[in-house]
């Protein structure tokens, strides 16, 4: 769990009384360490307070550097420009919080090519982002597009072995695709990490005894 607008105007055609709440906490939080926005932004979107949340992410990504080619646009979603790799131990940027922080706000307002754009832009500079891969394939399975569901997934677990939502993600993905060896490994992968996951049990002990016939 995205036509693109240009960062920091990502708030423009909400309704007037929620804008004019977005700024006021804007300028309240104007005396504020990054970090302390980036938390504060966080808390308004988990609250479910999205043009607070999209204003205060939207004004760290104007004061932070950004990928060259600016505002995030989708030229192709086929085509995605990757950056030198990051090191997964390297501790992201204020900037790049705020990148994954707006695209979380775009997917709950279900604008999905509005949040991929962020993402890719995110993509260009950090690809080893905590979660970026399961959250680009959650994207692109929304859009659709289940191969790349599928690729972004697959990175997902290449970068961490151990992310269970990105094997669940994948385990769907192969449900739909009628991928049988995908969805019985990506099942065991999942009962090794939550044993108590019903729909990973229920693949395994299926193909047991598809086995034993």
């Amino acid at each position: 769990m995205i036509g693109l607008l240009p960062v920091g105007c990502v708030i423009r055609g909400r309704e007037k009384t929620n804008m004019n709440q977005a700024e006021r906490v804007a300028e309240q939080s104007f005396e504020a360490s990054s970090e302390e926005i980036l938390d504060l932004a966080e808390e308004h979107l988990a609250a479910g307070r999205i043009e607070v949340a999209e204003a205060l992410f939207a004004a760290q990504i104007d004061g932070h550097e950004v990928p060259a080619t600016g505002a995030p646009t989708v030229t192709s979603l086929f085509a995605q420009p990757r950056g030198q790799p990051s090191s997964p131990e390297r501790c992201p940027t204020s900037g790049e919080r705020a990148l994954m922080g707006i695209a979380h706000c775009a997917v709950q307002r279900e604008c999905y090519h509005e949040a991929l754009g962020y993402l890719q832009a995110l993509q260009a500079t950090a690809p080893h982002y905590p979660s970026l891969a399961n959250d680009m394939g959650v994207i692109y399975y929304r859009l659709g597009l289940v191969d790349e569901a599928r690729r972004s997934f697959d990175e997902a677990i290449v970068d961490d072995a151990g992310h269970l939502e990105a094997w669940r993600n994948l385990l769907g993905v192969a449900l739909a695709m009628r991928d049988v060896d995908t969805c019985v490994e990506a099942s065991q992968r999942v009962l090794s990490m939550d044993p108590a996951d019903d729909m990973a049990r229920s693949i395994v002990e299926a193909a047991q005894d598809d086995l034993a016939g």
